[in-house]
């Protein structure tokens, strides 16, 4: 994120929350054995009683591609 220039506060934390939600996701795949993720999808959304917290939601599906002769 260094360098980087945002036009909101909000802009960097959003990328930060969503590099952590992939990094999660990519160790959960390598925990089961899986060499990739297909069909990855991002949901955002402001949540608390005044909507101040953010949620950050990534999913996909696990895989195993092997090279076929």
């Amino acid at each position: 994120l260094e360098g980087k220039a945002y036009f909101t506060p909000a802009e960097g934390k959003i990328e930060e929350a969503t590099n952590t939600a992939l990094d999660e996701l990519r160790a959960k795949a390598k925990a089961v054995g899986a060499n990739a993720i297909v069909g990855v999808d991002f949901d955002f959304g402001a949540v608390g009683a005044s909507e101040s917290m953010m949620l950050c939601v990534v999913s996909g599906t696990f895989v195993h591609v092997e090279k076929i002769d």
